[in-house]
């Protein structure tokens, strides 16, 4: 079913999503060819939870529950799954994944999009803070390899949950993620450090640039602010670092006159300091979103242009 407007729409937090029912000779032929690895479990269900559990899906299927707003991390198709399982078992499939685990969402998700730079990037600028606290393996289980560790390893019933494992489908084209690459170092080196090195030696072009790169980035935020009902798109503290207000730069150095003006000058040293107050904050735990890659780059440019941009000329009388 095609939504229109779906990229509005996603960013807005909008998206419809809805439970389809279909025979599983189909779901298998749909699945291979677009070769996606389907690994099928035999669940310890009692009868009488076998029972509800199937009368369940079927009120769900022929209501308005079968229609949902989609939410990626706390209501997709997973955590769906995921929650009907534990209404059946009365709660005990929660508890068993009440185990704390490691990382957070942003990592969580960041992890698994490693070849894809530009889709990583968007998504670490994207998330505030919401996105960088500590988890329980419960919380994760929107992702569906982590979905499967909880069920592996739960025991209901006090005995293991999952009876067996098949395979009825193996991609053949799966490559383990890269580890290695980390997508901010290609940020670094094709923009921090060349934009460095403009600044000591033509700070105006490189505040034009940096005013440009930092003011639209700005700008996109704003946007997540106002339009999207996202919460972890709010009150991102990258708008700090990176202002729509640098807009300004872009006006102040395409004109000569008004680059010797006192105001840019006071402008740079003014968000120097405020990324360093940020840099602290984050370094002392005031600040919980994990600004760390952003402040590689906000603070040796914010500091270095406000360091190389000369004072004005004082007028002889």
């Amino acid at each position: 079913m095609e939504q229109p407007n779906f990229w509005t729409r996603l960013i807005q937090g909008r998206i419809e999503a809805f439970l389809d029912v279909t025979p599983y000779a189909d779901l298998l032929l749909k699945y291979s060819g677009e070769d996606r690895t389907i690994v099928g479990r035999t669940l310890d269900f009692t009868p009488d939870e076998a029972r509800r559990l199937v009368a369940r899906l079927d009120q769900i299927a022929a209501s308005d529950e079968r229609t949902y707003l989609y939410h990626h991390i706390y209501d997709n198709c997973t955590t769906r799954v995921g929650g009907v399982f534990d209404e059946i078992l009365g709660g005990r499939l929660k508890e068993a994944g009440a185990y704390p685990v490691r990382g957070t969402h942003r990592t969580w998700i960041l992890d698994r999009i490693r070849d894809r730079p530009l889709l990583y990037l968007a998504m670490d600028l994207a998330g505030n803070g919401m996105g960088d606290v500590p988890l329980t393996a419960w919380d994760t289980i929107f992702i569906p390899e982590a979905f499967d560790r909880v069920v592996d390893r739960a025991r209901i019933h006090e005995r293991p949950f999952v009876l067996s494992t098949y395979v009825d489908y193996r991609s053949m084209t799966f490559e383990d993620r890269p580890l290695w690459d980390w997508p901010w170092t290609k940020v670094y080196l094709l923009f921090a450090l060349p934009l460095l090195g403009l600044a000591l030696w033509r700070p105006r072009p490189a505040t034009l640039v940096w005013g440009l790169a930092a003011g639209l980035m700005g700008l996109t935020y704003v946007v997540f602010q106002v339009a999207s009902d996202y919460p972890f798109y709010h009150y991102n503290v990258n708008m700090l670092l990176f202002p729509p207000t640098h807009l300004y730069l872009v006006w102040a150095a395409l004109s000569a006159r008004r680059w010797a003006a006192p105001a840019p000058r006071l402008y740079l040293l003014a968000h120097a300091a405020l990324v360093l107050v940020v840099w602290a904050a984050r370094a002392l735990g005031f600040i919980v979103q994990d600004v760390d890659p952003m402040l590689g780059v906000a603070v040796p440019v914010a500091v270095s242009l406000a360091w190389r941009v000369p004072r004005p000329a004082k007028t002889e009388r």
